[in-house]
């Protein structure tokens, strides 16, 4: 089961009634360090059939790799494992988290250095058409006060 404690969500797993006495607990609460409800429900997916695991073992009380009798230090081991892996994942997500927001930054960093590009480009033939316009009304000007004067003059 889910459960969002302040900001991020915990998975939560009450433990079988004829197992409490062997991890002296009721239930498994596990940090899944996300505030994001999808990746929540995947990490919860992972953790829900390992426990599933954990628990069919320990109702059996072997090892079914070893056919050997487990002890409650074996269930303990087993189930710090399987936070030992979860907090490997969480960290294995924060640091591709972390990459991604540095890709992202370096994305939008060229971004703007293009557009950059493109205004400098656009500044630079703006001015040179405004300095084309600015000659040829200095011409007209120019032509127009020679034809005043030929007016004039005829």
């Amino acid at each position: 089961m889910l459960a969002l404690l302040g900001t991020h969500y915990h998975f939560r797993r009450v433990v079988p009634i004829a197992l409490r006495f062997l991890f002296g607990k009721t239930e498994f609460w596990i940090s899944l360090k996300t505030g994001n409800k999808s990746e929540a429900r995947l990490s919860a997916m992972t953790l829900h059939a390992q426990t599933s695991a954990l628990f069919r073992t320990a109702r059996t009380l072997t090892d079914p790799a070893q056919n050997k009798p487990l002890t409650k230090n074996d269930l303990l081991a087993l189930y710090e494992d399987i936070i030992k892996k979860q907090e490997e994942v969480i960290e294995t997500d924060e640091r591709k988290a972390a990459q991604d927001r540095k890709f992202e930054h370096y994305t939008a960093s060229m971004d703007r250095y293009r557009d950059l590009l493109k205004t400098r480009a656009f500044l630079t033939y703006s001015t040179d058409a405004l300095e084309r316009l600015k000659q040829h009304i200095i011409k007209l000007r120019q032509d127009m006060v020679i034809d005043k004067m030929q007016d004039k003059a005829s």
